[in-house]
């Protein structure tokens, strides 16, 4: 935990106990609901430090709440929809909500619908916004198949 909150900004270490219960909850879990090599269950260094890395960059522009739901959705739940566990991802989706609520208490709305926009130069997706450079876009949010 020391190495969480000590990443984290001085008002934002009262996340570091948010994201060490999400991430045993999230081991114990993803071994019953999937089974054992159904889905990667193991938390590598990387992985969490990419999520507070994450929360740092984000959380003036897009707040707390959002920044830390979209960092463990990045880092965590975006490649399961490739495995077809939508069910799994609502339910870590649902348990990070009821930490944030139990913290924030009304003061931040969670998850917000996000439109997407492009132009000559970037594109993005609500307050996320890449430049682009000087090779065609075709479209950037379809992968092929």
């Amino acid at each position: 935990m020391l190495l969480v909150s000590g990443q984290l900004p001085q008002p934002l270490q009262a996340l570091s106990s948010h994201l060490i219960d999400f991430l045993e909850w999230y081991k114990e879990t993803s071994a019953k609901r999937l089974g054992v090599g159904a889905v990667k269950h193991i938390i590598s260094l990387r992985d969490i430090l990419s999520w507070v890395r994450f929360i740092c960059a984000t959380h003036s522009t897009v707040g707390v709440s959002e920044s830390y739901i979209q960092g463990a959705s990045l880092v965590f739940l975006d490649a399961m929809d490739d495995f077809g566990v939508e069910e799994f991802v609502l339910e870590c989706l649902a348990f990070l909500r009821k930490q944030l609520d139990a913290q924030t208490a009304g003061t931040e709305q969670v998850i917000q619908a996000w439109q997407y926009a492009s132009s000559a130069t970037s594109f993005a997706l609500g307050p996320f916004a890449i430049e682009l450079g000087t090779a065609p876009l075709k479209s950037p949010l379809v992968r092929p198949s």
